[in-house]
């Protein structure tokens, strides 16, 4: 399960939607200066904030997070047999 915001995937589905961050800027009501915050890490957005980044490049909220390593491990995986 998604647990962590990831910058780097906003910036890659403001590149997606082809909006670039002036258009998500107008679209959204965020200044550019906070989503570049947002996209650097420095920041991290509302839950209301990240559903407008959402509807505006098309992507779902979860596409937003990243996976903690915990999560990333399937059952019966190398990682979950005892040593």
């Amino acid at each position: 399960m998604p647990t962590e915001f990831d910058g780097s995937r906003l910036r890659s589905a403001i590149d997606d939607s082809g909006k670039g961050v002036t258009g998500v800027h107008k679209e959204t009501g965020i200044s550019r200066e906070q989503l570049y915050k947002y996209m650097r890490g420095e920041d991290i957005p509302s839950a209301d904030k990240l559903a407008s980044i959402a509807y505006v490049t098309s992507k779902p909220m979860p596409y937003f997070f990243a996976e903690s390593a915990s999560s990333m491990t399937h059952p019966g995986g190398a990682s979950d047999r005892p040593a």
